[in-house]
């Protein structure tokens, strides 16, 4: 199989096949096991060009070949093709493992009956036929996928048994221990794998990474280190070390591995260390500067945005505009998501920022309204949201819900302008009855009649030949401590 024959000889067959494609040359033989090799090379290196091109030239010449059929229905299994799998399956009478694999998969959908998927791997694992590193690949992917992790690695040393070549046994239970969070059995699984491989620098820099998440961060140094020795100028593995540096608060020294990294190559995440090492070490004006300079460079790299933000940048608002329309319109549609987890968590502030962006891009929903009224009332920007209601009267008519007109009144009330309290409360009462959008809900009446009785108050207070006292109508308390300016 493939992962038997040293990387360097797999890798240089793969990119002998590829040049063959660039150059238009189909007379260039490859036998089936070399194609096997070269499909499961652009499998790792996620290139389905040459992965399609090379089991197109499999099913052409060799057509019977077992490996390369069943990697042509997995590959018709990750594309969707569902109808090509129930045909493959359907004219495969034989129940080798990597077809019973193949028949879980294609019922994942349904998957209900979680004991039948474990009862047809435990039958794979008692029959008498070894698992080469495909069927390996599969077998534990596709357990995953049912739910069955906790049983995986309560049957390890039965499948180290049943496979040809431990490395890729180990390494496939690490991915779907890091899918799970179980950092710990994925070190174990690591520190195995860096004993077989001490010269795979991807295993120690998995390794590394594994650590990292563990916090185990003099551990994952150390790691690094045995990384950066077979590969010194692995960027990911230096901007790691970055990460880990600025932890364990050391941020000269990650300041200086960061300035000589952008030297040789400007990327998002060194510009997102950097300014973490810069406030690390209270310099905040070039904190400022480098979050700047990064956003208009990456402006959709959303780490360098959330730091601006959690920073209360000076720029704020610009930065997340470009950050904003640098975006397609998926991401986009996340930021009242994005704007609903710093709420929740009490950063109320900004949680009003993210919102006005997208209220300024015309993107805000009904319920963001409501949330961005509530937002700007709780952070005491009652500039913001008495503009807001008088905004909603004027023109931004999807803008007048009971919280937007609640908010800008009482915010009236703090800004001491009661003329001008009394001249929205006049227009607000004309433009009754309010189209509120939502379902209705035993609830919805609630509301409606604590929001009648807060216009009511709100009026008597009105009448009062005297400034409004706040203290009678702010009852509005956000439930959280304020955990603003946090980088």
């Amino acid at each position: 199989m493939s992962i038997n024959r040293p990387a360097n000889e797999r890798l240089q067959l793969y990119e002998r096949f590829k040049k063959s494609l660039q150059e238009g040359n189909d007379t260039e033989f490859f036998d089936a096991d070399d194609l096997v090799i070269i499909i499961d090379q652009a499998v790792d290196l996620e290139d389905e060009y040459v992965q399609i091109e090379a089991l197109m030239r499999g099913y052409r010449f060799f057509p019977e070949n077992e490996e390369l059929t069943n990697r042509r229905a997995f590959l018709y299994y990750d594309l969707n093709l569902n109808a090509g799998v129930h045909n493959m399956i359907e004219n495969k009478p034989d129940n080798s493992p990597m077809w019973e694999i193949l028949k879980l998969r294609a019922q994942e959908n349904e998957f209900t009956d979680i004991g039948n998927a474990q009862s047809t791997l435990e039958s794979l694992l008692e029959g008498d036929e070894k698992f080469d590193d495909e069927t390996v690949i599969q077998f534990v992917d596709c357990a995953s996928a049912a739910g069955l992790y906790e049983w995986l690695k309560e049957h390890e040393m039965a499948l180290r048994k049943k496979t040809d070549f431990l490395p890729t046994l180990l390494y496939e239970l690490f991915i779907v221990s890091d899918i799970n969070a179980d950092h710990n059995y994925g070190i174990k699984l690591l520190e195995e794998l860096t004993e077989i491989e001490p010269f795979n620098g991807d295993f120690w820099a998995a390794l590394a990474q594994t650590q990292y998440n563990a916090e185990q961060f003099q551990a994952a140094l150390s790691s690094i280190e045995y990384a950066l020795a077979i590969d010194s100028e692995n960027l990911s593995i230096l901007s790691l070390k970055a990460s880990i540096l600025i932890f364990l608060e050391q941020y000269d020294e990650a300041l200086q591995l960061t300035d000589a990294l952008i030297e040789k190559s400007s990327t998002p995440l060194l510009g997102e260390l950097k300014a973490r090492a810069l406030f690390g070490l209270d310099r905040a004006e070039d904190t400022y500067q480098t979050i700047s300079e990064f956003n208009k460079a990456f402006p959709e790299y959303h780490n360098i945005a959330e730091i601006a933000l959690c920073l209360d940048h000076p720029a704020i608002d610009s930065i997340l505009t470009n950050h904003f329309e640098a975006l397609n319109v998926e991401d986009q549609k996340k930021w009242e998501d994005w704007a609903r987890s710093h709420y929740l968590e009490g950063r109320v502030l900004e949680a009003s920022k993210i919102l006005q962006c997208l209220r300024k891009h015309n993107e805000l929903t009904f319920s963001g309204y409501k949330a961005l009224a509530t937002a700007l009332l709780c952070s005491k920007s009652y500039a913001e949201a008495a503009e807001l209601l008088n905004s909603a009267l004027d023109n931004e008519y999807d803008a007048l819900v009971p919280d937007v007109i609640i908010a800008g009144l009482v915010s009236y009330a703090y800004l001491g302008q009661k003329s001008e309290a009394q001249r929205a409360f006049k227009t607000i009462m004309t433009r009754f009855p309010l189209s509120i959008r939502g379902e209705w809900t035993l609830s919805s009446t609630l509301e409606s009649v604590g929001f009648s009785s807060f216009l009511g108050h709100f009026n008597t207070l009105l009448e009062k030949n005297e400034p409004i006292d706040v203290n009678e109508i702010d009852i509005f308390h956000f439930p959280f401590s304020d955990n603003s300016n946090n980088a």
